[in-house]
């Protein structure tokens, strides 16, 4: 995880460390493609490295915070899940930045309201990002091929996430105006990846196929 100071310098040592998967809690709102955006998208690209960051807390006012707002990011709102084990009543949080500028965003959810740690309760998508991160961290740990393609991470992530609301009666995954892709699954990525028909040599060469 990084701060935002000295973003640039910060994000260069992680990548000379050899770190597969760079969270961040921390950015400015923007909502727009940026000058940041851009080369987070160059780093994604250049250095196989996952780049995930919280949209921010901004409401929805299409301020999603810079660092998510690359296409090669992973940008994560939050849920709310009222306080019950039920998946029914679980809704978008009201806090959680959105946009739809040059890509949806955010394209992933995960529980941010609520969350108790180190002795305090608080809310934020800067709590659902790192579950988002823990659970990208797993993936790669049981598929290293992951932390190789970062492009294969995100499709994951994005296509083996949860509806939420009945937004998509047909409970197809997809990405939508209002909820991304939905509610992080991490039993559901994990079971997509161990697929034995994918063919994963292929993947490495850049076209994509499955058997």
């Amino acid at each position: 995880s990084i701060a935002r100071t000295n973003l640039y310098a910060n994000i260069e040592t992680l990548l000379n460390n050899g770190v597969q998967i760079i969270s961040m809690s921390n950015s400015s709102p923007s909502g727009k493609y940026d000058n940041v955006a851009k080369w987070i998208d160059h780093v994604v690209a250049k250095h196989d490295v996952s780049f995930i960051a919280s949209a921010g807390n901004n409401y929805e006012k299409g301020l999603v915070g810079d660092s998510g707002m690359g296409y090669n990011a992973i940008s994560v709102g939050a849920i709310d899940d009222n306080n019950t084990s039920s998946l029914g009543d679980d809704t978008i949080a009201n806090y959680t930045s959105r946009t739809s500028y040059a890509a949806t965003k955010p394209e992933i959810y995960a529980p941010g309201s609520g969350i108790t740690a180190a002795g305090l309760t608080m809310s934020g998508t800067s709590f659902s990002c790192p579950m988002v991160s823990g659970i990208s961290t797993l993936l790669i740990e049981a598929f290293p091929i992951c932390g190789r393609l970062p492009s294969l991470l995100k499709a994951v992530l994005i296509t083996s996430g949860r509806n939420l609301n009945n937004e998509n009666s047909s409970n197809v995954s997809r990405i939508t105006s209002n909820i991304g892709a939905g509610v992080v699954r991490a039993t559901a990525a994990y079971t997509a990846l161990a697929d034995n028909n994918i063919n994963y040599g292929v993947l490495l060469s850049g076209r994509a196929t499955w058997n």
